[in-house]
């Protein structure tokens, strides 16, 4: 009886120390996871079963109960531990649901634990006896609660044991389904042993059984144990690991043998190279991947060379795929060559990204058409080719006319469709061996090649030209582009590409400067004229600071009234460098660079502080015309600075007149009206200069609030001589008097042209009327210290200088300048 009492007890001392022992583990590795706390938890309660069986066999008639009630802790809160061990690590319940869960586990535990501690008979002992093996249970009868008790412990055993199983099919991993397939078999085995040895025997007629239910639960924590710790691998076998990754690996692997015939195709290389693992087992490696592709890879196996190797194989897919190939040799213990992993990597995504890559750095996102950047290889083979076949080829530059009107008017996304139309266009007039690049913005190039005679890029143009005459239709809107065209060619005007590209760029700059929808030629003269665009442009960024600005100022004169009625201020440049500059010469050049917005200010302040000093010398007040650039416009202040001037020079807002010429004042017609609004607001006179020239229309005009308009004198130099002329400011005068304007005609330099105007004026004493004249038959521009002797002579002759003679009235000012 000592002997199987000290075996007994020291069997269950070594599992309680085993299930001690592993529970810590866990737990000091993570104590943060939930699932190794709840794997402590139940090794802590198995202990405690298991140190109480091995206290119980031996103890004294009076401790018998007290250690069977801690057992019971094992007995009722191990298997709620078990259900909880398995929920957490097959699924992450929210935290609502795992208070509600913490309920439903452990609250069927602690009610029997209590039941047990009460009245034993309620989980099925009816008390203790003296046996062979020291102290035995004595189990009683089955009642509804003993059988409630069994219930509840088989049922949630068997329910963690579900749950682990239902797991273990999900999990794609081999070696976890293993994991969870040794779990449930071992869980199954053990709760068939406790149940054989806690309440079978009884049943059986063996009243009084040993103690060993417990035993059987070192079973459990072992196969538990690396499920709780997410260890994995350690329960896995290294051939069940190896063939987990082969499964999971995303590219084509093959095994091959000394032979190099073919062992092992994995999952994605049954795919790639459609073929079955059956059937390629035992094949040659040509008889898989075919013959090149086979002996590219066996070459660079033999060679011994690890570089990747890159090939196309026609596998599964019905078409070529391209491959990069790696290897490793496969060697025993003794360094001994016993086989080759070769690894297939389907690149196909890969190159694709390459090609976008390479595609979208060498072309335009929106057109799809070349950019600058491949630019140069397309010329460059384009004059080798030339050279070959002894022929010419042409570089034309094509920008679109007032693209930003189209953008400002329409939007952008109207004036990205018109980019893409263009797009077409080109492509649609020049050959397939023909180069159409967009350059930037609106501005295409064109690299016409084969040409016999270099006049015959004339046909491409022409053509392009003719394209442009049909409107684009856009968002409902038929929008009408045109474009200029400049044009260079091989060998004349260079034999490098970006000679080419310079020089039809200045050709396109001529062909611009002219009109809409020209083209031109490159000439030498276009060189000079650049090289002197480009020093004027360099003299008048320093000319404001130099001093070489200086302003002139031509009286207008009222008829009616016989005295100047006011006069315009002109800006002059006598730069150092390049003598007298005439505003046609960089007025362009200054709007094209910005510099006429610090330019123009200078110039509105510079004539307003004159004004203001001639009122201050005595004389009568008159306005003070100054023109305004469409470029001025677009600056967001200068209603402001308008404002800041006419304050500190302390002119009055009614003696300044502000020339706005008709496209500057149609543009962006809601934007203009707004600024016109504003300037009349301040109490400025608004005057529509170059009226005629523009696209004029009542319907958009009316809704500025102008004072005047002024009759170019384009119309008024031909006026005597072309009836067409003198129909138009016929016109001019009508639209004005319906707009209930003033009217100014400037560039009246003949008593017949005065004479004319005078016959066509009509007065009709309702606003409009001809009354203002200006010209060199009154006064030439003069400097400022003359207009005060201007005003004199008025005062003292009249406006016409006295008698008319047969040669016509004398001039105001005796002396002129240009």
């Amino acid at each position: 009886m000592l002997t199987q009492l000290l075996l007994l007890s020291l069997l269950s001392a070594l599992v309680t120390l085993s299930v001690a022992r592993h529970g810590l583990g866990v737990l000091t590795r993570d104590p943060g996871r939930a699932r190794n706390r709840a794997y402590f938890g139940l090794c802590l309660a198995l202990a405690l079963w298991s140190f109480a069986a091995t206290m119980l066999p031996s103890a004294p008639d009076d401790r018998v109960w007290l250690w069977f009630r801690i057992s019971l802790a094992g007995r009722t809160l191990a298997p709620c531990l078990l259900l909880h061990l398995a929920l957490l690590v097959t699924a992450r319940p929210s935290a609502p649901a795992r208070r509600r869960l913490h309920a439903a586990l452990y609250l069927p535990g602690i009610w029997f634990f209590a039941a047990g501690a009460r009245a034993p008979e309620s989980i099925g002992v009816a008390g203790f006896e003296r046996s062979d093996w020291g102290w035995a249970t004595v189990s009683g009868g089955l009642s509804a609660a003993s059988g409630a008790y069994l219930v509840f412990f088989a049922g949630f055993v068997c329910a963690a044991l579900a749950v682990v199983f239902r797991w273990g099919r999900r999990v794609e991993l081999l070696s976890k389904r293993a994991q969870a397939r040794r779990v449930v078999w071992t869980g199954l085995s053990t709760l068939a042993l406790v149940l054989a040895s806690g309440f079978a025997l009884p049943w059986l007629g063996i009243r009084a059984a040993p103690e060993i239910p417990h035993v059987f639960a070192i079973v459990w924590v072992l196969a538990l144990r690396r499920l709780a710790a997410g260890d994995d691998s350690l329960l896995a076998s290294p051939s069940a690991v190896a063939e987990d990754i082969l499964r999971t690996i995303a590219d084509a692997v093959l095994l091959l043998d000394r032979g190099r015939r073919v062992v092992k195709v994995n999952q994605a290389g049954e795919r790639l190279l459609g073929v079955e693992e059956a059937a390629a087992a035992g094949a040659q490696l040509s008889a898989v991947v075919g013959a090149e592709p086979a002996a590219a890879i066996l070459e660079l196996v033999e060679a011994g060379e690890r570089r990747p190797l890159e090939l196309g194989i026609a596998g599964g897919r019905g078409r070529p795929t391209p491959i990069q190939v790696t290897h490793s040799v496969i060697r025993d213990e003794h360094g001994q060559d016993v086989g080759t992993v070769v690894i297939l990597r389907d690149v196909t995504e890969q190159k694709r990204i390459e090609e976008q890559l390479r595609f979208t750095a060498t072309h335009d996102p929106l057109t799809g058409l070349p950019n600058r950047s491949l630019l140069a290889d397309r010329l460059e083979q384009a004059a080798a080719r030339a050279v070959r076949r002894g022929r010419s080829f042409a570089v034309l530059i094509c920008d679109l006319d007032r693209f930003k009107d189209i953008n400002d008017t329409y939007g952008h996304a109207a004036g990205d469709a018109v980019l893409r139309s263009v797009a077409r266009v080109l492509l649609h007039s020049v050959r397939g061996a023909d180069t159409v690049c967009r350059m930037a913005g609106d501005e295409f190039l064109l690299a016409v090649e084969d040409l016999q005679q270099p006049t015959d890029v004339e046909i491409v143009v022409n053509r392009i030209l003719r394209s442009f005459e049909n409107p684009v239709l856009v968002d409902g809107h038929s929008i009408l582009a045109s474009a200029c065209i400049g044009i260079s060619l091989f060998p004349g005007d260079g034999d490098a590409g970006e000679t080419l590209v310079q020089k039809a760029d200045l050709a396109l700059y001529s062909a611009k400067s002219q009109g809409r929808g020209l083209f031109r030629y490159f000439s030498p003269e276009m060189e000079e004229a650049n090289r002197r665009r480009v020093a004027v442009e360099r003299g008048l960024r320093t000319a404001l600071r130099d001093g070489e600005l200086y302003l002139l100022y031509q009286p207008m004169v009222d008829l009616g009234l016989s005295e100047i009625s006011g006069v315009e201020a002109l800006l002059r440049w006598r730069s150092r460098d390049l003598g007298l500059m005439q505003p046609a010469d960089f007025i362009p050049i200054a709007e094209r660079t910005g510099l006429i917005v610090p330019i123009g200010e200078w110039v509105l302040r510079t004539a307003c502080r004159q004004s203001r000093a001639w009122q201050l010398a005595g004389e009568r007040p008159v306005p003070v015309s100054v023109n305004v650039s469409a470029r001025q416009l677009q600056e967001e202040d200068f209603v402001e600075r308008v404002g800041e001037i006419l304050l500190d020079t302390g002119l009055e807002p009614a003696l300044l007149e502000l020339e706005l010429t008709e496209t500057a004042a149609l543009q962006n017609l809601d934007e203009s009206e707004q600024l016109v609004n504003r300037l009349a607001e301040l109490g400025v006179r608004i005057v529509i200069d170059d009226f005629g020239t523009g696209h004029s229309s009542l319907s958009r005009l009316r809704h500025l609030p102008m004072h005047a308009v002024k009759i170019d004198r384009a119309f008024v130099r031909n006026i005597t001589s072309r009836p067409k002329d003198r129909d138009l400011v016929t016109a001019i005068l009508a639209m004005a008097r319906k707009l209930k304007v003033g009217i100014i005609a400037e560039g009246v330099e003949t008593v017949a042209q005065l004479e004319l105007l005078q016959s066509l004026e009509g007065r009709d004493g309702d606003g409009g009327d001809l009354r203002r004249f200006q010209g060199f038959l009154f006064s030439r521009p003069v400097d400022a210290e003359t207009i005060p002797e201007l005003f004199r002579r008025t005062r003292e002759r009249g406006a016409l200088g006295g008698d008319r003679t047969a040669t016509g009235p004398r001039p105001l000012s005796a002396r002129g300048s240009s």
